[in-house]
């Protein structure tokens, strides 16, 4: 009997792994904001007295702070693709302005980079057949990072929802841990906790401040 129950348990646990292993990301950030705000959060449910309320009151404190600016950054670009385009296009027909007089006054590199660039002065086509050396390079660079960002803006806004739930029921989580630790070290297994937390908070503390 014994045997089987570790067999069954074992199965178990790795079919929930199976089905959270694309959020794990997620949940590991969702507990570091958790741990991190936590102070913010004991204060706030103190004051409304409801766990609940004061969860969701961080969820959105978190949201208009960190994924907000990243919504607007990208809103904003999308605004102004069509000019950027204008501005472009405007570019490659009509080649490039003449190079400014203080181009040719940077230290070491400036008089290649004015003749540089004189080349392609009112020359579109030339422009046209330099840049498309950079162009496949550049789609697919920005194909790429516009691929990472998404994903890391997809996966930030899902930790701080999973965060609520960090809040709402912190305490129990908590409680848990702190028996299954002392299970596991009777005798450090506290102390390496509350390192572990306040190595954390630390850690983002200080990211955030420089």
């Amino acid at each position: 009997d014994r045997t089987i129950t570790l067999v069954v348990l074992a199965v178990l646990v790795a079919g929930v792994y199976l089905v959270l292993r694309p959020f794990v990301s997620a949940i590991v950030w969702a507990a570091i904001l958790a741990a991190t705000t936590w102070p913010l959060f004991d204060w706030m449910e103190r004051r409304t007295g409801r766990p609940a309320l004061a969860a969701t009151l961080m969820t959105i404190l978190i949201l208009t702070v960190v994924v907000a600016p990243f919504v607007i950054v990208g809103a904003t670009l999308a605004e102004n693709f069509d000019r950027m385009s204008d501005f472009a296009r405007g570019v490659i027909e009509s080649g490039l302005p003449d190079p400014p007089a203080w181009v040719s006054e940077i230290p070491l590199v400036g008089e290649r980079a004015a003749a540089y660039w004189s080349q392609f002065a009112h020359d579109g086509l030339g422009l046209l057949a330099e840049l498309r050396r950079f162009v496949d390079p550049l789609r697919a660079f920005a194909l790429t990072a516009g691929a990472v960002v998404g994903d890391g803006l997809l996966q930030l806004t899902l930790s701080v929802l999973i965060a609520f739930f960090f809040y709402k029921d912190g305490l129990a989580i908590v409680a848990r841990l702190r028996v299954a630790v002392i299970r596991i070290s009777p005798h450090r297994g506290l102390h390496m906790l509350n390192v572990a937390s306040a190595t954390t908070r630390a850690v983002v503390y200080g990211i955030l401040g420089t």
